[in-house]
């Protein structure tokens, strides 16, 4: 009985183990985290977020560069996804250039989806960073 329940036990692990990398590579490079007005940007130091808001159809969200020193080049989509993982709605930002500390407030981005249902049911966001590219 013991060595029965060993072997699911290993069965089982590789099983998760195994489930993950494909999620890893279905989800190819997105990064989520949960739904807030504020926070950074996951895979995209040290470019921060804050101000997200949905009306009608546009999403308005002001985009930070936190380093002291350098300028970036970045571009992104950011998707709005309910607890079972399914994307509610989304919206790009365009390449755009932050100077260091610069705010960039971008407003009226078309959000394709239901506003509505996004706010309503969202608790995470999913970030697929295009570009992030330091200038010199």
């Amino acid at each position: 009985m013991k060595k029965i329940f060993t072997a699911l036990l290993i069965v089982l692990v590789l099983t998760g183990c195994a489930s993950a990398g494909i999620m890893d590579a279905l989800t190819g490079g997105k990064q989520s985290i949960e739904y807030a007005t504020k926070s950074a940007i996951p895979g995209a130091e040290p470019i921060e977020y804050r101000g997200l808001k949905l009306s009608g159809e546009n999403a308005q969200i002001i985009i930070i560069n936190r380093s002291p020193d350098k300028a970036y080049k970045f571009n992104a989509a950011c998707a709005f996804v309910n607890e079972r993982g399914a994307e509610l709605g989304d919206f790009f930002i365009p390449e755009i250039t932050l100077e260091p500390k610069q705010q960039l407030p971008l407003k009226n981005l078309y959000f394709k989806g239901s506003t509505k249902i996004a706010k309503a049911n969202a608790k995470s966001l999913s970030w697929t960073i295009y570009k992030l590219e330091e200038i010199k």
